[in-house]
């Protein structure tokens, strides 16, 4: 048995019953603020790439995804410490 490193307790990690195991593997939360952080990025890439014309997104939303690194990790980051309280 391996002893807490830096908190975390190591045997933990490794077991499908250790405080660290989720749902087949996955925490539900994290996978859903993944998506939720990426969602307001997508109308700026499809405009980007061509797929949509600029004039059906506004160009608030579409100028999103010139900073899409900061705004899915402050979305992500957001929606995941709210589903984790929650929960």
């Amino acid at each position: 048995m391996l002893g807490p490193i830096g908190g975390i307790l190591i045997d933990e990690l490794y077991s499908e019953s250790g405080r660290y195991w989720y749902k087949r593997g996955f925490n539900p939360n994290a996978v859903v603020a993944l998506f939720l952080g990426i969602l307001p990025n997508v109308p700026g890439f499809l405009t980007t790439t061509k797929i949509l014309s600029p004039d059906t997104v506004p160009l608030f939303i579409s100028g999103l995804y010139h900073y899409a690194w900061f705004v899915g990790f402050f979305v992500s980051g957001v929606c995941y410490y709210g589903l984790q309280k929650k929960d």
